[in-house]
């Protein structure tokens, strides 16, 4: 029986954990959080090919590395993700579309967060 996983919109802070790694240094975690914004807007466009071409190693490579980042609450979702395709060698067109949302969904709720707290710091 496959487990569902799916991200969650709301008041959830997926930056938390990373922001106090850089508490005393708020200006560096402002230069990271706009490396985060384009990195993952890159591997949106990298996803996007990889899901059109259907290449299955390729997507358990790029939600490894998705998975890797200091982010607690999303590196959960994407490391149930990267569970389901690693047990799933041929997955069907409705796997393939349901990986792609929750990952384009969390990938974009990182991105989000991140822009609300780059506007955050610049207004104080």
């Amino acid at each position: 029986m496959e487990e569902h996983v799916s991200s969650s919109e709301g008041t959830l802070d997926r930056l938390e954990d990373m922001e106090r790694t850089f508490l005393h240094s708020p200006e560096a975690f402002q230069e990271v959080l706009h490396m985060l914004v384009e990195r993952f807007q890159a591997l949106k466009e990298e996803l996007g090919h990889v899901v059109a071409t259907r290449h299955h190693q390729e997507l358990l490579y790029k939600v490894h590395q998705l998975k890797g980042y200091p982010l607690a609450y999303s590196s959960q979702i994407f490391a149930g993700v990267y569970a389901q395709i690693y047990r799933t060698p041929q997955p069907t067109e409705v796997q393939w579309q349901a990986w792609a949302q929750v990952i384009l969904d969390e990938i974009n709720a990182i991105q989000e967060a991140a822009r609300r707290r780059i506007a955050e710091y610049e207004q104080s």
